[in-house]
């Protein structure tokens, strides 16, 4: 998913950095499902790796309930 994610945020106006209602980003979503070439393009891309949610929840947090042990690493 990660290279259809990257050609649509390089070559469309599409919004990369909204959040659902709770406040989960597209960073958050990375570190949920353990993709962290993702989180390095989002990275560079601006994000903040350590932003939270309405809830208080990080990516940090969201890769621990992933279970996703390299994204914790990564993180």
């Amino acid at each position: 998913y990660f290279e259809l994610a990257k050609h649509l945020i390089d070559t469309y106006a599409v919004d990369y950095k909204a959040a659902t209602g709770i406040g989960r980003n597209a960073f958050h979503y990375a570190a949920l499902n353990g993709s962290i070439e993702s989180m390095r393009y989002l990275l560079e891309k601006g994000f903040d790796k350590d932003a939270k949610t309405r809830c208080d929840e990080t990516a940090l947090f969201m890769a621990c309930d992933g279970g996703q042990v390299e994204a914790v690493r990564f993180l």
